[in-house]
């Protein structure tokens, strides 16, 4: 079993292999884990995956600020993680059967808590994020998921300078917010067809 300081300290690596390799052994080990808990309760291995690749996101992204710490293991983290993704999907499913007076809540942090609806935003942001162009999704993810500076952004894809880096993002994730918004208004439209 890996320890919490050689994971935070692997994935804080500017080293991609050594981050990459640290994430596969974070699937390898505790996957299992969840995998069983989501089929005991409702779910299908799809929805396991699902669940367990959104709570690795959002450890990852915590993991890599150095001012995070873990008063847990790791596996319970990612265990608490994945039961609050996964209750909250089935509420939204109806298929929320009084499951948390059978298993209750693990406590865990608010910012946590207010994390249970990623599974939703993350499809619709990913969905919306592969129609961008190759620059735009680079700016964006090393901004975002790898935690980059914009000085760090300029250097790596050889923008002129740090300015045009940072105008290259705001104009990027102003279009995948555009996207967003015509995706959410056309459903929203779609809805009340259907309902009239």
């Amino acid at each position: 079993m890996t320890d919490n300081s050689n994971i935070l300290k692997s994935l804080r690596s500017d080293n991609q292999s050594v981050r990459n390799r640290m994430l596969e052994t974070i699937y390898v080990e505790y996957y299992p884990v969840i995998k069983s808990y989501i089929a005991d309760n409702n779910g299908n291995a799809k929805d396991a995956e699902d669940v367990f690749q959104d709570a690795i996101v959002v450890f990852y992204q915590k993991a890599r600020n150095v001012d995070f710490t873990l008063n847990c293991t790791v596996k319970t983290y990612l265990y608490s993680i994945c039961k609050n993704l996964w209750l909250n999907k089935l509420r939204v499913n109806s298929r929320y059967s009084n499951l948390d007076d059978q298993i209750g809540y693990m406590p865990i942090s608010a910012d946590t808590l207010a994390l249970a609806t990623i599974d939703e935003r993350y499809s619709m942001v990913q969905k919306h994020f592969g129609r961008m162009g190759q620059k735009c999704k680079e700016v964006l993810y090393n901004f975002y998921f790898h935690r980059m500076s914009m000085h760090s952004i300029a250097q790596e894809l050889n923008f002129a300078n740090e300015q045009v880096a940072k105008n290259k993002k705001s104009r990027c994730l102003k279009k995948l917010k555009s996207l967003i918004r015509n995706n959410k208004s056309t459903s929203d439209r779609y809805e009340q067809g259907t309902r009239t």
